[in-house]
């Protein structure tokens, strides 16, 4: 599948960026207690892992809740803007929106997080969630949000 996401070299403000986003990531503790992995970390972007197992199920098994979805997402797009933040420096989701394309059933879930624009008071990312099994990769969901610097 050919993602959507529109290619920009993005320079980092701190060159200690991805040390910087292992380090958030690994003390955001609701990405431990799901079993989410950070897999990718470049300049405006991340990629988030997430096994698929039965604690992230919906009511309807094997489909993964919308909420965990939701979470991949949202940090997804998060770390994708703190890779481009001074050093010292953080942010917060203001807003975000999901849209589900698709029941997520398979192996494993990724949540491609990617910065549209970084400016000095918000930056806008986007992610979008593959779903990894038995038929290849499927999109599951799409997200935009707004994040603000602090």
């Amino acid at each position: 599948m050919v993602s959507t996401t529109v290619s920009r070299r993005w320079e980092p403000k701190n060159p200690e960026y991805e040390q910087v986003v292992r380090a958030a990531f690994a003390r955001q503790s609701a990405m431990a207690l799901i079993g989410a992995t950070l897999d990718l970390v470049e300049p405006g972007r991340v990629d988030i892992g997430l096994p698929c197992h039965e604690q992230i199920m919906s009511h309807i098994p094997p489909v993964v809740h919308g909420g965990t979805i939701g979470m991949i997402a949202d940090s997804a797009m998060g770390f994708a803007a703190l890779t481009l933040s001074p050093a010292e420096r953080g942010g917060v989701t203001a807003e975000y929106k999901i849209n589900m394309l698709s029941p997520a059933i398979g192996d494993k879930l990724v949540a491609r997080g990617t910065v549209l624009r970084a400016g000095s008071k918000l930056t806008i990312a986007q992610a979008e969630i593959f779903v990894f099994g038995n038929d290849g990769e499927k999109r599951v969901a799409m997200a935009l949000g707004t994040l603000i610097p602090l």
